[in-house]
């Protein structure tokens, strides 16, 4: 199996059974929650590996919702990366915490695990959470930053908006954080 792997850009996937499923929706589905959204929520749970997985509007409202649960509020800090699409600082301005920007590594595209350590010594207790964002299907480095927000006792939450399918250690993306999420908060279902 393999270890780590990128999703490939600009090859969409298009067959006849996605067309179907789509228009089948269009028809037969209500607006919200409807009979195909909580089918993509269990296939998509399945797919990536975690026990379940909620459909939103958009990945704006998934970080939001996410910042929320883990009880990122108005005032505390949240470490990203610049080098993504503006929703994730969005996100956390919306909830009126504070954008904290890491550089990347030039290896990776993705936040530099030893730029994110100086930063959070910088800013120590404001710091509450770190979203990671693996970008262009370019997992971040995990275990790296996993290792450094349990040894300041910060929450992870991961942006996998752009890199569904990517797999890092032999494991999807959007699933490595997961687990300890529903463990340490109330979300329980």
């Amino acid at each position: 199996m393999e270890r780590n792997r990128r999703v490939r850009l600009m090859q969409p996937i298009l067959n006849e059974q996605m067309v179907e499923a789509a228009v089948n929706a269009l028809r037969k589905d209500r607006f919200l929650r409807g009979e195909s959204v909580m089918r993509f929520e269990e296939e998509f749970a399945k797919y990536i590996g975690t026990k379940y997985a909620l459909a939103t509007n958009s990945g704006t409202s998934s970080l939001l919702l996410s910042l929320i649960a883990v009880g990122v509020k108005a005032g505390d800090y949240v470490i990203t990366t610049p080098a993504t699409f503006i929703a994730t600082a969005n996100a956390i301005v919306n909830i009126g915490a504070k954008p904290i920007f890491v550089d990347i590594s030039l290896e990776t595209y993705n936040v530099d695990p030893q730029k994110l350590e100086e930063m959070i010594k910088k800013y120590k207790d404001k710091v509450k959470a770190i979203v990671p964002v693996h970008l262009y299907g370019y997992p971040c480095e995990m275990d790296a930053i996993s290792e450094i927000a349990e040894r300041y006792d910060v929450k992870v939450l991961e942006d996998a908006c752009q890199a569904h399918g990517a797999l890092y250690e032999g494991k999807r993306v959007g699933s490595l954080e997961t687990q300890e999420l529903f463990r340490s908060t109330r979300l329980r279902t």
